[in-house]
């Protein structure tokens, strides 16, 4: 998962939305792990087709400046079998997540799901980990959260950092 000649692992860590995907690039080498980038996806058009190709040219933009050595997604969770999701909202989320992969594709660069029970658990040891643990965990690691526009730190990056963290802590499965 790293490049022999430098010793430096680069790791996309991504919490995959329709709306609004954070995404975060921590560096790892001999002298430690570093947040080298973050930001959010969000998708810009009036329809669907439009939006899936902006999230598209985003996130390629993104694996382009960022050259990851792994992109680790965070793989979503018994959410979408509850009673009040609804059936659009997991297929916009299949639709993003599928532009995105594409992307990783193209890109020759390894694509690995990171289920959100075992992430937290690993990361946490109880799958329930509430935003609260995820900003204090990320805190203890040495990073500052982003603020949301409208204030209040951005749990969407928050997520991908923890994500990316996991990522370097244990290997998961390529996605098939």
């Amino acid at each position: 998962m790293g490049t022999e000649t430098t010793g430096r692992v680069a790791i996309l860590g991504v919490d995959p939305s329709f709306n609004r995907t954070g995404w975060c690039l921590l560096d790892a080498d001999a002298g430690g792990v570093r947040l080298a980038a973050a930001g959010i996806i969000a998708p810009k058009g009036d329809g669907r087709p439009e939006q899936l190709l902006s999230i598209a040219e985003q996130f390629n933009a993104v694996m382009q400046a960022s050259c990851p050595s792994a992109v680790y997604f965070e793989r979503p969770g018994a959410w979408q079998r509850r009673g009040g999701t609804r059936r659009e909202t997991v297929e916009a989320l299949a639709m993003s997540r599928a532009v995105m992969l594409l992307g990783c594709a193209a890109a020759g660069v390894a694509a690995y799901d990171a289920d959100v029970h075992v992430v937290r658990q690993v990361m946490f040891g109880r799958v329930n980990a509430s935003s609260l643990d995820v900003l204090e965990s990320v805190r203890r690691s040495g990073f500052q959260v982003p603020v949301r526009p409208r204030g209040g730190p951005d749990m969407d990056i928050a997520n991908a950092i923890v994500i990316g963290l996991y990522a370097l802590s244990k290997g998961r499965p390529r996605i098939a």
